[in-house]
């Protein structure tokens, strides 16, 4: 049996520009400098609206911030 625990989190924003459904073959990786940077959170980077953007990974960004609060 293993035990898992799950923490909620409440972030203050300026402006949410919405949720996306990704297609895991339209993620591409990051580039090195970014991806093999301590505390990165980058799981790759989607095309959307022309811009490249960075697609956190949900576990690894929840423990980073676990980390800093403390």
């Amino acid at each position: 049996f293993r035990r898992v625990l799950f923490r909620s989190w409440a972030l203050l924003v300026d402006e949410i520009a919405g949720l996306r459904v990704v297609e895991e073959t339209s993620i591409r990786p990051a580039p090195a400098t970014v991806a093999l940077a301590s505390g990165s959170a980058t799981a790759g980077l989607v095309e959307w609206k022309g811009h490249r953007v960075a697609l956190l990974d949900e576990r690894r960004f929840a423990d980073r911030l676990a980390g800093a609060i403390g």
